[in-house]
């Protein structure tokens, strides 16, 4: 017995349905699940001695949702006039969508709270 698998042929039998959205008058599609380099990201985090319930800071949040996004479909969404509270909107659903869990608003919204007064400095 060959020790041998074709993971092209079995990732293309499972069928997996993207994840799809519509902001701002466009169509975005992304794949059914979070790109490794996002996952990568949080365990180098967990692994320099982040705790799990810790916030992360506003660069990484803007990392993290440029990994989920991709440059060209976060460029699409900030040329249309994405605003910040959108961007927690659709950061909050992608999260939802990929773990299947819920995630608590007020986390977020302490966040935007933080960026608006360090942008106003």
């Amino acid at each position: 017995m060959a020790r041998y698998k074709d993971f092209d042929a079995f990732w293309a039998e499972k069928k997996q349905e993207p994840i799809k959205f519509r902001a701002l008058g466009e169509e975005f599609t992304l794949p059914s699940s979070l790109p490794a380099e996002v996952v990568l990201k949080v365990i180098r985090m967990q692994r320099e001695g982040r705790k799990k319930d810790e916030e992360i800071d506003e660069v990484e949040l803007m990392q993290l949702l440029l990994d989920i996004l991709g440059k060209n479909n976060l460029q699409k969404l900030t040329k249309k006039g994405l605003t910040i509270a959108q961007m927690e909107d659709l950061l909050v659903w992608l999260i939802e969508e990929y773990t299947g869990t819920e995630v608590d608003p007020n986390q977020l919204a302490e966040k935007k709270g933080e960026m608006a007064a360090k942008l106003k400095k």
